[in-house]
């Protein structure tokens, strides 16, 4: 055989194993998002009291209810429909939710005095989406003094056409945890955060997606809140993001991401040092400052307030990030049979990636 009919042969062989070996890399196509659904408080009046030694009973008594009338005022009951809209209109195969409330309080008109925010969220999804994993972070129980309780969930949600894919689960809660003293009204407790994980098999290719809402680095009340969150994010990436699967993290991770001289860009650099694509600056490489999903204070208002980047979808592991496919969304008041609001605080991102392809 001539040299050139073999050279021939031999290129022929490389590009077949290349073709096919391309196909097998292709991947796995899935969209997913993540929300902070917005508690509806940050708990300013009740920290006010507990942190005045001067307080009475009365002034704790007057605090509370001042902070479930700021949650009655962000009505939950036209937020969570709102968000479901975002999320319908997305269509996430998966979908990491943080500051899942319920609410429980006399005072409360509906429900029988029960704000459920997953349960109001689901009902606005109709039978499109439902949670395969949620866990239960800070929770405050004053049922038996003031009939008052409030819990904090992490949740994930699969789109219901996905729901087989679904081949487990697992949760838990960081063992760096913010330490609150005690004080007259309240024994000492911890700010309990974790994450949630989902184990997915999509089309024969297997991932990891999970959700996390990390520790409020940015909280300026003590530097031991930075110190915290940093702790949990080495946790979180040891733990259950240490894996040879593809592994997609999608979450409120506080930390400014757009902002380099802030302090908590030390742990979003974390990520990216351990191999970490963040698929927001994947996408938009040149908008250093943008993308902000962080703080929209006042829910009624045109305008926005969002000025930092809190929210990251994060991949490693042979996880690519289709151009184009990562988005800020929820940025805007809705305009709706609901209610005009804006639907959260925070806004959403939502991300199309691809499973299995390399980056």
């Amino acid at each position: 055989m001539k040299a050139n009919a073999r050279f021939r042969i031999v290129l022929l062989v490389v590009l077949v194993t290349v073709f096919f070996t391309s196909a097998g890399v292709a991947g796995t196509g899935v969209k997913v998002m993540t929300y902070n659904v917005d508690e509806g408080t940050d708990f300013a009046a009740i920290i006010a009291v507990l942190t005045n030694p001067n307080a009475t009973a009365a002034d704790f008594q007057t605090a509370l209810a001042a902070t479930i009338a700021e949650v009655e005022s962000s009505h939950p009951e036209v937020r969570m429909p709102l968000i479901a809209q975002e999320i319908a209109a997305a269509q996430p195969g998966l979908v990491g939710l943080q500051e899942v409330a319920i609410w429980t309080s006399p005072t409360i008109p509906i429900n029988n005095g029960t704000l459920d925010f997953l349960q109001l969220i689901l009902a606005g999804l109709g039978q499109s989406y439902t949670p395969v994993v949620m866990q239960t972070e800070f929770q405050i129980d004053l049922t038996a003094q003031f009939g008052v309780s409030f819990k904090d969930q992490d949740v994930i949600l699969v789109r219901t056409d996905l729901a087989n894919a679904i081949t487990g689960s697992n949760s838990s809660h960081y063992h760096h945890l913010f330490q609150v003293p005690a004080s007259q009204f309240l024994p000492a407790f911890s700010i309990t955060r974790g994450w949630v994980s989902a184990d997915v098999t999509l089309n024969g290719t297997e991932f990891s997606f999970i959700t996390t809402h990390l520790e409020d680095g940015t909280n300026k009340t003590s530097p031991l809140f930075a110190l915290v969150q940093a702790e949990q994010e080495i946790e979180l990436v040891s733990g259950p993001a240490s894996t040879r699967l593809p592994v997609i993290i999608a979450g409120d991770f506080n930390t400014v991401a757009n902002n380099p001289f802030n302090l908590t860009f030390l742990t979003y650099s974390f990520m990216l040092a351990n191999g970490f694509i963040d698929a927001w600056s994947r996408t938009h490489p040149f908008q250093i400052f943008g993308g902000a999903t962080c703080c929209q204070e006042d829910l009624t208002i045109l305008q926005s307030e969002l000025t930092q980047r809190l929210d990251q979808v994060f991949v490693r592991n042979h996880v690519s990030v289709v151009p184009f496919g990562t988005q800020v969304v929820g940025n805007h008041v809705d305009f709706s049979i609901y209610g005009d609001s804006w639907p959260s605080d925070h806004a959403a991102v939502k991300s199309a990636l691809q499973i299995g392809s390399l980056p």
